[in-house]
Order: structure tokens, then sequence, then C-alpha cells
């Protein structure tokens, strides 16, 4: 890690500290790839709840 706010420094300033269209985008990739996270996440349960219910329902018929 650069220490960019106590020691001066003689190179070149990042993009990500200069730019804010570059910082704002940084953070907007890192909420898509959240969102994409939550969204396979979701999928899963999505999945699990319905193998849940497909379960149920067999037992309920074998049980009638």
């Amino acid at each position: 890690m650069q220490d960019v706010w106590i020691t001066p420094s003689t190179e070149e300033v990042p993009q990500w500290l200069e730019d804010v269209d570059v910082h704002d985008g940084i953070h907007a990739l890192l909420k898509h790839e959240c969102c994409l996270e939550e969204q396979r996440h979701l999928g899963m349960e999505a999945d699990n709840m319905c193998r849940w219910f497909g379960n149920e329902l067999t037992a309920i018929q074998v049980a009638l």
C-alpha cells in the first residue's frame, strides 16, 4: 500500500484518486459485482425452496 496522504509523492497520482469518474466507476463496478453475487445466491435459494416444496408435495400425495 502506498501512503498517499502523509508522505508527498513524486510519482503520478493514480487515476482512482485523481479522477472522480474513475473513482465512481470503481464503486459502480463493485456494486454491480455484489448484485450479481446476490442474484446467484437468490437463485440457489429459489431452487432449494422449489426442491423442498416438491418434496413436501410428494409426501402429501403419498400420504393421501
